[in-house]
């Protein structure tokens, strides 16, 4: 394994165990990050390949124009402005997208374990002491 793929696991890690900690208290943060080894050890990274069909936004003209003219004044010649008028249509085009197909279940299974360390702890879910 090469060692950008090392450094890459690494940020998707840290970022998938920030996301999953937001406001929490320093209790569940403590119980995450124990659950998260066996997490990642359960629900390895799974990074899965798949065309998906999304929409682009184009603005396409109508064959119409607006045109616009103004006179800077007496004796000056008059100066008209043509734009298109085009109206905006969505068109689907296929993309490639890698995504992590273990995400959603390790994510669980990190959250429930820590709910439940933070129960045995604490006696409640969000280890906040009273």
């Amino acid at each position: 394994m090469s060692c950008g793929v090392c450094m890459f696991k690494r940020f998707i890690l840290i970022v998938l165990v920030a996301s999953l900690t937001g406001c929490a208290t320093e209790g569940y943060r403590v119980a995450e990050s124990e659950c998260s080894y066996k997490g990642f050890s359960q629900y390895p990274v799974n990074n899965v390949s798949q065309v998906v069909t999304q929409n682009i936004a184009l603005q396409v003209p109508t064959g119409q124009t607006v045109c616009n003219s103004m006179s800077m004044g007496y004796g000056y010649p008059v100066q008209t402005v043509c734009n298109q008028v085009t109206r905006t249509e969505y068109r689907p085009y296929q993309q490639n997208v890698v995504s992590d197909a273990n995400a959603a279940n390790r994510n669980s299974y990190i959250r429930n374990c820590a709910q439940m360390l933070c129960y045995q702890r604490f006696g409640n879910h969000q280890c906040e002491s009273n």
